[in-house]
């Protein structure tokens, strides 16, 4: 590596060392930074509008000087009161989303505590109707084999008419 190479080198990478610079490398770091600025202008407002604001700055160049501080200083507070709507605005966001899972957490806890309750009771009450059905239903084959369940048919006569001794329906 020859020695332009490694100046090369040294002017593309920026300055860590916070000893001095020598006028070299400070007018090609102001060159660079003029450059940039210049492309940046251009690719903002236009081929025609940079050639315009230029001619404007090389015949008002205080004017333009106070006209940039003044948008620079304006434009601080506007960018201090954006970011903090939108650290804001996100911060609102992600407690939003903690509190109403939180919400929805308990409110889905009530739920199947709601739910696991009234299938309990349900539960219960169809278990203890199956146990009376089968309880009555041996008390009722008990009584019937002590008791005879048989009813007698009502009395016929020979011509079809019904006994007059027996009960009316």
């Amino acid at each position: 590596m020859g020695k332009t190479d490694q100046v090369l080198l040294l002017r593309t990478i920026p300055s860590i060392d916070t000893g001095t610079m020598s006028i070299e490398d400070i007018n090609y770091q102001l060159n660079s930074l003029f450059t940039t600025a210049e492309n940046l202008l251009q690719s903002v407002c236009g081929h025609k509008n940079y050639i315009e604001i230029k001619k404007f700055a090389l015949h008002h160049p205080f004017l333009l000087t106070a006209i940039v501080a003044i948008s620079i200083f304006s434009a601080l507070p506007l960018l201090f009161f954006v970011g903090f709507t939108a650290v804001t605005l996100f911060i609102s966001l992600i407690c939003f989303l903690c509190i109403e899972g939180s919400l929805i957490a308990f409110g889905g806890i009530i739920f199947i505590g709601i739910v696991s309750f009234i299938t309990v009771v349900v539960s219960a009450m169809i278990s203890a109707l199956a146990v009376s059905y089968f309880v009555l239903l041996k008390i009722r084959g008990t009584l019937c084999r002590k008791v005879s369940c048989a009813v007698a048919p009502p009395a016929v006569e020979n011509n079809g008419q019904e006994n007059q001794n027996a009960e009316p329906k």
